[in-house]
């Protein structure tokens, strides 16, 4: 999946705006400070206090797009790596979709868009998917189970938590079916066979999103076209 902004990241500022070191322990860099600041409130996040949470990091000061791009990084691997929370972490990404400021675009962006947290999000969104659905190196007989047990899990847990984003409307209808065109190969005509695990993943993410995504105008195609 190609981000659509098709821009490369851009370098941090040699000068950061704020620090956030923790009394008592070894200076990190600010990025290391942010990292270690946000992960820290993520693992406490649960149903019963992902608000407040969510609140916490909002106040958050960020220097730029490259902040941001942590912000959401650590996110999606939380939601990744405790799929049982996509739901929780959806509400997290719902509180904070306006908290943060545009920035600037990033350096060499063909369309000089400034940054906001939500296309930060889909580029993530995208770049995780292309990653994960890449072909894999052949594994040793005895691992091959697990690594493909693995990506599977990784995989499903990235649709299981696009699914709730979208049911939150932080996705759109077509960005659903650009997804599901491209996990089963609809677009483009060209000849191939979809990856099994693909196609299994889009089936289990229509199943879960099916019934909201079938009743929006942008939403019905992609459900008969994909089926």
């Amino acid at each position: 999946f190609a981000s659509s902004a098709g821009c490369a990241s851009p370098s941090p500022p040699s000068t950061p705006v704020l620090l956030r070191r923790v009394s008592g322990t070894t200076p990190r860099s600010p990025q290391g400070d942010l990292r270690h600041s946000i992960q820290s409130l993520l693992n406490k996040v649960c149903p019963d206090n992902v608000h407040t949470i969510a609140e916490k990091i909002a106040k958050v000061q960020l220097c730029g797009a490259h902040e941001l791009d942590i912000i959401i990084q650590l996110i999606f691997n939380k939601a990744l790596a405790e799929p049982h929370y996509c739901e929780t972490y959806a509400d997290l990404v719902f509180d904070l979709k306006t908290a943060f400021p545009q920035f600037p675009a990033r350096d060499g962006c063909v369309t000089n868009r400034p940054v906001s947290f939500k296309a930060a999000l889909l580029e993530e969104l995208f770049k995780e998917l292309d990653t994960a659905l890449q072909p894999q190196p052949q594994a040793d007989a005895d691992t091959v189970d697990d690594v493909t047990r693995q990506r599977k899990g990784r995989v499903c847990a990235n649709l299981k938590f696009f699914g709730h984003l979208f049911l939150r409307q932080l996705v759109s209808a077509k960005v659903v079916g650009s997804v599901c065109r491209e996990l089963v190969l609809c677009d483009g005509g060209r000849g191939e066979m979809p990856d099994e695990l693909a196609v299994e993943c889009a089936v289990e993410l229509l199943m879960a999103i099916g019934f909201t995504l079938e009743a929006l105008p942008h939403g019905q195609p992609v459900v008969e076209e994909v089926f």
